[in-house]
């Protein structure tokens, strides 16, 4: 295809006849594989004479050429080889990008398809940095006082530094190099036009690029520019200073979105956010503790002076001084770091109250803007204000976090200054309550009440016997407030947020009045849900929860409906919550609300996976928000399945209903809710103890998937796997089990790997299994049992053969040795036998690392695997009986301190629970070294949970007294006897 041809297809893709504009992009699809078509698409991108919508689609297309066939080699699959780019094309078009680039410097939509196609091959060709660092370098030197080169030479330095920003420690030879090369030209051009920002946009385009510069050259390491000599990263400081100080008061006529892509402002945030990175990221650093050390005691004490000085500008005038809202996020969230540093806290002590008052406030309040967005787009106003996976750096969001920071880290030295503020605000509004411009502020008083009211709770607290007062006179009012929707709103927030116990059960009652009559339907959409989270903490008191029990099923009905025509996770969490709490009064209703539950899932997972299906290089805030919805409900669901336990029927009702979002999610391959899906699953079979043909089904369903693609997310799977094993394969006979077979021979083959350091979890998974089914299974294990034991003992030896792979051993050596002592418990002779001489090395394997083998099941099983070996005639052990007897007694000696543990385990998971629902948990009471392993067994089927080794024991002693007379000692005798006594 020539060039007249390509152009006039290029310009048919923009047609509206539809049958004209689909044919020439099949032309275009087929001409792909011409040699020279991309090159040529290049050139037209970057002929000056043709319009610029022409260039842009020019140049897309080959963007997404590039995207899409730059990675295809000739080692590439078949199918992938008709798409692959020939090298000397990829030489051609490399070689074109460059002066592409310059030429288009005044073409920013075009501009910014040539960077992104830049990009995408340096990302995937590496070694192309040197040449564009070269080519950058030239122009520098070559053409300084031309705004085009200079403009290109920097983008080239901006892609290489970006591509470069994650190089560790070791390899930061090249940033290193790249640094020390441009940064003294760099500091030049800032010097020299700094001044002109805003007067000159050519000259804020490439500050703008100088300062991403910077970034990604600082991005993880500091470079060796700076660490050896401190004065430079000073100077660069000051421009930034310079930067962040530049008048901008003819920006206050532009509006929201010119502001946005003003280069001015965009300067102004990257000085704050680089200044924000030296605390965040440096000071953070253990590689270089001296720099570290000079940034905390000179760098940020210096900042947080300048920073002084800009908040005063911008209290006395916000509009003379305007800061954008990032530029105030870096701003305040780098003082709330400071706050952790002794040192630097005196500081920011002095300013306190004016910075609460004049800066913190009015951030926190309501305005004229959030009042208007609360009645025009209530969906909008809840995910910017209330939607805590909502990530934005915005001014309120700082704010929140330095009063939190504020409390966490110095609050008997803030708490006066907060509450005085506090006391102020509220006041202010009781003598003013018409005054709409105190209620804005008045939304801050609740926002930083949200904030401390954790530590005004600690039982260590002056002020624990006042918080009902302070409900009372700050809380109350505003909820009770129906002129002010947006506040009542805020007050529902804080009803949730400040738990504590109600000593006046008539405020509680109050409280709970005004929360249901934020819940009505008339409400605005975020007072309603606000105050249904109020009500998911109020009905956690007993009188309260009383009162809501009779009509619960129609508060879970407006959540539905709200859960169902807005997507919100919050509403998701609050059903979830509701259910567990009144599992009991809302089982006769379980059905019908599993069903909506269902019809609402399959509805978003269908819309998600439509947006899925869209051709697009990052994921919408549309499909986060769905994704979020989608696994609350699948939570809930889990939640049913849990708590409305009462019938059996209950849940295989719920189980049935359920079944097509389970199938949806595993045939679509919607990876994203396998851990909600698995976690549905074994609830419902740890919930029934039994498989119905129901769950076999769904079973066949969920090995599809495992085979298709599911290995690769395999530990979603491994608990419902585990309760398959437990309470499917339970005595199976496995000639006739076509789903134990099928289950064995596709794990057994995750084994065929070399590649054991990639696939350790894989391999833990994979024994952690086969230890279930064969427990599980029982003696009935003996016709496969070789095909398990081969594949595992191959797998440990190739292990042990290469010195690489010792530590890979090690870490799977537990569930290793629980394979090996499980054979021994169900089949001790077979299992001699098959691994004959080894037999006893795996024995003294055994022993050897019993200290890794202490938690209540692992000791229940190895006594059991004793008993077996003991009474079997393994032959081969004959001799060793005296030792595997002490092993045994040396278990059972253990096995109280462990139950012991667990009890601990148990009651302190029971405190916590209370504990929280009280408000006083604040995660500091119990210590960090729990053995996690016990922990997780606490709620988890065994297999060897019907089996009582006392009485095992017992028996095994009654048929054996003369053996135990004649290889224990005395005290050993009589520790028996005390054991099988009781």
């Amino acid at each position: 295809m020539n060039k007249e041809e390509l152009l006039q297809h290029l310009l048919n893709t923009l047609s509206p006849d539809n049958a004209l504009r689909s044919s020439s992009e099949r032309s275009l699809v087929e001409a792909l594989s011409e040699t020279g078509v991309l090159a040529d698409c290049l050139e037209i991108a970057t002929e000056q004479s043709l319009p610029s919508h022409i260039r842009l689609v020019a140049i897309t297309f080959v963007k997404n050429r590039i995207r899409n066939s730059w990675f295809i080699s000739e080692r590439s699959p078949e199918q992938l080889l008709a798409h692959r780019i020939k090298p000397e094309e990829k030489e051609r078009i490399k070689y074109h990008l460059i002066p592409a680039i310059l030429s288009c410097t005044g073409n920013q939509a075009v501009l910014k398809q040539l960077t992104s196609s830049m990009e995408h091959i340096l990302r995937l060709e590496s070694t192309w940095d040197t040449e564009l660092l070269e080519s950058a370098q030239k122009m520098l030197s070559e053409h300084s006082d031309n705004f085009d080169y200079v403009y290109a030479s920097l983008l080239l330095i901006y892609q290489v530094s970006k591509y470069h920003r994650f190089d560790a420690l070791e390899n930061r030879t090249f940033m290193n190099t790249l640094v020390a090369k441009f940064f003294p030209a760099l500091e030049t051009l800032l010097e020299s036009y700094i001044a002109q920002i805003p007067s000159n946009t050519q000259v804020a385009q490439l500050i703008y690029l100088v300062l991403k510069i910077y970034k990604y050259s600082t991005y993880t390491e500091m470079p060796n520019y700076f660490t050896n000599d401190l004065n430079l990263l000073s100077k660069w400081c000051g421009y930034m200073f310079q930067i962040i100080d530049l008048d901008n008061s003819g920006l206050r006529e532009l509006n929201a979105v010119e502001l946005s892509s003003h280069p001015v402002p965009k300067c102004q945030k990257w000085s704050f956010a680089n200044l924000h990175r030296l605390r965040t990221r440096h000071c953070t650093n253990e590689n270089n503790q001296a720099l570290q050390q000079n940034l905390i005691t000179h760098f940020l004490p210096t900042i947080l002076q300048h920073y002084w000085s800009v908040i005063g500008r911008w209290t006395q005038s916000k509009n003379e001084h305007w800061l954008s809202e990032v530029c105030l996020y870096h701003l305040v969230a780098f003082i709330s770091e400071c706050l952790q540093y002794d040192g630097i806290w005196g500081s920011i002590k002095e300013q306190l109250d004016p910075l609460i008052r004049h800066v913190i406030v009015p951030m926190l309040s309501a305005s004229e803007e959030t009042v208007e967005l609360f009645e025009d787009d209530p969906q909008e106003y809840l995910r910017r204000f209330y939607d805590i996976n909502h990530d934005s750096k915005t001014a309120d969001v700082a704010a929140n976090e330095f009063v939190y920071a504020l409390t966490y880290r110095r609050f008997e030295e803030s708490v006066v200054v907060v509450m005085n503020i506090l006391n102020e605000i509220f006041q202010s509004r009781q003598q003013n309550l018409a005054d709409e411009q105190i209620a804005h502020k008045t939304e801050a008083g609740l926002r930083l009440l949200s904030n401390v009211w954790m530590k005004l709770n600690k039982p260590s607290s002056p002020m624990r016997d006042q918080l009902d007062e302070i409900t009372k006179s700050f809380i109350l009012p505003q909820l009770s407030d129906s002129k002010y929707k947006w506040l009542q709103t805020r007050a529902c927030e804080t009803i949730a947020l400040t738990t504590h116990n109600y000593k006046d059960i008539q405020l509680l009652s109050s409280v709970f009045q005004n929360v249901m009559n934020c819940f009505a339907k008339t409400s605005p959409l975020p007072l309603r849900i606000e105050a249904a989270d109020a009500l998911r903490y109020l009905v956690s008191y007993e009188p309260i929860a009383n009162e809501v029990s009779p009509r619960i099923s129609l508060v879970m009905s407006e959540l539905l409906e709200m859960s169902n025509n807005f997507e919100f996770e919050l509403i998701n969490e609050i059903m979830d919550d509701v259910v567990s709490k009144f599992a009991k009064d809302l089982e006769p209703f379980a059905t019908q609300l599993a069903s909506n539950l269902n019809t609402q899932f399959l509805r978003i997972a269908e819309e998600l996976l439509r947006l899925q299906n869209v051709d697009s290089d990052k994921q919408s805030s549309e499909e986060t928000d769905k994704e979020y919805q989608a696994a609350s409900i699948l939570n809930t669901l889990t939640t049913m399945i849990t708590t409305m336990t009462s019938q059996k029927e209950i849940t295989f009702g719920l189980m049935k209903t359920i079944e097509p979002a389970i199938r949806f999610v595993l045939e679509n391959g919607l990876a994203i809710f396998l851990t909600e899906i698995m976690d549905l699953l074994e609830s419902i079979n740890y919930t029934l103890k039994v498989m119905i043909p129901e769950s076999w089904n769904i079973f066949q369903c969920v090995m599809d998937s495992f085979e298709n693609y599911g290995f690769e997310y395999y530990d979603n799977y491994e608990p419902y796997f585990e309760t398959v094993c437990i309470h499917g394969f339970r005595n199976s006979d496995i000639a006739n089990d076509m789903h134990l077979q099928q289950f064995l021979t596709a794990i057994l083959r995750l084994l065929e790997t070399d590649d054991y350091e990639s696939d350790i979890g894989l391999v833990e998974f994979v024994y952690n299994l086969l230890s279930s089914v064969i427990l599980s299974v029982g003696p009935n294990i003996e016709p496969v049992l070789p095909q398990i034991l081969q594949p595992v003992l191959q797998t440990a030896a190739k292990m042990q053969a290469d010195p690489n792979d010792d530590d890979i051993f090690q870490d799977t050596l537990k569930p290793f040795l629980k394979i090996f002592i499980s054979c021994c418990f169900v089949r001790p002779v077979q299992t001699s036998q098959l691994i004959g001489e080894q037999f006893m090395k795996f024995i003294e394997l055994w022993f050897n690392n019993e200290n890794r083998l202490s938690t209540v099941f692992d000791l229940k099983l190895q006594i059991l695997a004793l008993i077996s070996l003991l009474t079997a005639d393994t032959g081969i052990l004959s001799n060793y009986s005296d030792v595997i007897l002490h092993r045994l007694i040396a278990c059972f000696e253990k096995l109280p301190a462990a139950i012991e543990k667990r009890v601990m385990l148990m009651k302190r998971d029971m405190a916590i629970t209370q504990l929280v629902e009280t408000g006083e948990y604040d995660g500091e009471i119990f210590g960090e070294h729990d053995d996690d392993e016990e922990l997780d067994q606490l709620t988890k089927d065994s297999p060897l949970d019907p089996i009582n080794v006392v009485e095992e024991f017992k028996s095994f002693v009654s048929r054996e007294q003369q053996r135990l007379k004649d290889l224990l000692p005395p005290e050993k005798q009589q520790f028996v006897q005390d054991l099988i006594s009781k």
